[in-house]
């Protein structure tokens, strides 16, 4: 993040513009970009400082977890339910100038997989649990279901422009809502791994794991380069 920020910083204005949409030369300020200003999130910049805002309200949510004991999974429901609605129903196509409460649903998704996974895990412990072929089955479609899920909204229509009918770019998603979907896809795996964790296991994989925030803070210097930029068909720059 440092890097880029100060790389940026050196840059001729024409690149700032470009590659990370400032809009006027004495809109990047290094420092206030470096401190997490939230007027100098450019682009791709906006989420660190919204998770470092984040961490300030988790511990009050996992106090209130504590607080309920066993009756946890009862706030679970209407969090869920406001989780899906806001997921479903909330633009977020200029997501860095957005505060944190347009992405608060993303985070707790996260935060709730999290202790569905520790309160399950405690359960099967204490239960002695064992799962069964029909449990099993039962996992592995629901995790399929996820899984096409997860996909027919990452892929924005991918399957129509295979089938000759694109999508009007009204009808593609802005800011996908993927975040109940891949979390409870990360709660199965770790209850009940399949070949989905054992490709995830593989050196390459885990090695873009590590680097992907770097790989999605660069990634912009290919795809806004003038000749990836002109394409229009979404597919063909990506």
């Amino acid at each position: 993040f440092a890097l880029v920020a100060i790389t940026l910083w050196l840059l001729p204005f024409e690149y700032k513009k470009r590659y990370y949409l400032v809009k006027q030369p004495e809109d990047f300020n290094l420092f206030q970009t470096l401190t997490f200003h939230p007027e100098h999130r450019h682009y791709l910049m906006w989420t660190l400082p919204l998770e470092i805002s984040y961490y300030f309200i988790l511990p009050a949510f996992v106090l209130v977890v504590l607080k309920m004991r066993r009756f946890w999974w009862v706030s679970f429901i209407p969090l869920y339910v406001w989780v899906i609605h806001e997921g479903l129903y909330t633009t977020r196509n200029n997501y860095y100038r957005q505060p944190l409460s347009k992405h608060l649903s993303t985070f707790l998704a996260g935060s709730m997989a999290a202790v569905i996974f520790v309160e399950l895990e405690a359960w099967i412990k204490s239960t002695g649990f064992k799962f069964g072929t029909l449990h099993v089955i039962g996992l592995r479609v629901v995790e399929a279901v996820l899984i096409a899920a997860y996909l027919s909204v990452v892929f924005r229509g991918l399957f129509f422009n295979w089938l000759g009918l694109p999508l009007q770019p009204a009808k593609h998603y802005i800011m996908p809502f993927t975040s109940v979907k891949l979390s409870l896809l990360f709660v199965i795996e770790m209850i009940q791994p399949s070949t989905v964790s054992s490709i995830f296991e593989w050196i390459v994989l885990r090695f873009l794991g590590k680097i992907s925030f770097s790989v999605y803070l660069l990634h912009v210097f290919v795809i806004f380069t003038p000749p990836i930029k002109e394409e229009t068909n979404y597919y063909d720059k990506t």
